[in-house]
């Protein structure tokens, strides 16, 4: 009798246990890693542009929202940009089809990229200190792109 009770506490603490793993291992899948990757990279403290690897350029998720987002200090130039996933380039999001994002700034910026997880749309919106200009509200000399 003591065997039995012995087995059935270790056969449901087994169950317990096996039935547990799959959910530790769903919760470890779903943790992501959003980084901005780019010719601009070594100028935001990575080792070498178009690194994917480098945590410099990481993303942080907004709450447990599908949205990651950091902002960045980008000198003037012509640069392009994406967000790979878990750093790697087996999964990277940018322009409509795949491409880099173009991103030509005239002066140094205050920059805030997001991505969001459910569409992989990539967004890029300057952090303005003082105030708009009437510069500012004119818009940009071009077109953007629709994404």
């Amino acid at each position: 009798m003591h065997f039995r009770r012995s087995t059935a506490v270790i056969a449901a603490f087994f169950l317990a246990v096996v039935g547990y793993l799959p959910s530790v291992a769903t919760a470890q899948a779903a943790a992501r890693t959003a980084t901005l990757v780019g010719s601009l990279q070594s100028e935001l403290g990575c080792d070498r542009d178009w690194n994917p690897e480098c945590t410099a350029t990481d993303l942080t998720q907004v709450g447990t929202s599908s949205t990651y987002e950091k902002t960045f200090t980008v000198p003037a130039g012509s640069w392009e940009l994406k967000v790979a996933i878990n750093h790697s380039w087996d999964e990277g999001y940018g322009a409509a089809g795949g491409g880099n994002i173009p991103l030509v700034l005239e002066g140094p910026a205050q920059l805030t990229v997001a991505y969001d997880d459910e569409t992989h749309k990539v967004g890029l919106t300057p952090v303005i200190a003082g105030g708009v200009s009437a510069a500012d509200k004119k818009g940009p000399s071009t077109p953007c792109a629709p994404d």
